[in-house]
């Protein structure tokens, strides 16, 4: 990780900044509630992406997509300045999941132990939709009233959990990590 200021410079860390920066830095603007802002192409969500597929909930853990995941369906290439950055960000609203047609996702979420765990588990979530929609069959549906809780006990619960995990084993594997 690095840390930049408003306009997309390095404060802090050993990494160059991607160009599109200004989809994290526009989103922030906009939204101040989306403390963190990760953006990524895990493999599954990035095949649904390509056809423009939002993934259904069809297994306890895509609860935590429930009405909180949207498409942008326009590929409009790198968002490599800030006007750019702030179409996206009007695209985006105030979902925290966005799949970005024929590129990626974007997460966002007030804790990066959230926002670690939405982006940790989207590519699963959209393998589990993927491999459901090979099979041309539709998903058992669960009840609105489920959902509505399983998202809640995921968002309070699961993050921390996740987080915690992914720490201890990265600290097992890399010490460095903390220089």
């Amino acid at each position: 990780m690095c840390r930049v200021d408003a306009n997309g410079a390095v404060i802090e860390g050993k990494w160059d900044v991607t160009p599109a920066y200004h989809i994290h830095t526009e989103l922030h603007r906009r939204r101040p509630d989306a403390r963190v802002v990760i953006h990524n192409h895990p493999y599954y969500v990035t095949v649904l992406a390509a056809v423009g597929v939002l993934p259904m909930i069809a297994h306890q853990t895509g609860s935590l997509y429930d009405d909180d995941l949207s498409l942008v369906d326009e590929y409009d290439g790198e968002i490599n300045d800030a006007e750019l950055g702030r179409g996206l960000a009007d695209q985006i609203g105030d979902r925290n999941n966005v799949i970005l047609a024929s590129h990626g996702i974007i997460t966002t979420a007030d804790t990066i132990e959230l926002a670690v765990y939405r982006a940790a588990s989207i590519d699963r979530f959209c393998r589990l939709a993927y491999d459901i929609l090979l099979l041309g069959k539709d998903p058992l549906p669960i009840e609105k009233s489920i959902r509505v809780a399983m998202q809640k006990a995921l968002v309070e619960r699961a993050a921390g959990v996740y987080w915690a995990g992914a720490v201890r084993k990265l600290l097992r594997t890399d010490l460095d990590v903390l220089d």
